[in-house]
């Protein structure tokens, strides 16, 4: 059973929440050092198999963040759009 959408006042409710900001800072931190490690070397394995799995890894770690902030950001979008037309 899939989970209704939010109000908008349950989404102002959880952009508040401190455990709502500590994850966004969470998530964008390990961003960052994702991509710093990876410009580093540090998904530089024995052999090419291994660098090629490392890399690998590292692109799904990021692909998986990226997956979350979207749909957060789709979460915060509709909010907008539902306040502008709640204005209008």
């Amino acid at each position: 059973m899939k989970a209704e959408k939010p109000t908008r006042e349950q989404v102002k409710h959880w952009m508040g929440n401190s455990v709502t900001k500590w994850l966004f800072d969470s998530l964008a931190e390990d961003r960052t050092f994702i991509m710093e490690s990876w410009a580093n070397g540090v998904f530089t394995g024995e052999s090419v198999e291994a660098t090629s799995q490392l890399i690998a890894m590292a692109l799904g770690q990021l692909d998986s963040i990226d997956q979350i902030i979207e749909k957060i950001d789709e979460l915060l979008e509709e909010d907008d759009e539902r306040e502008e037309t709640a204005y209008q």
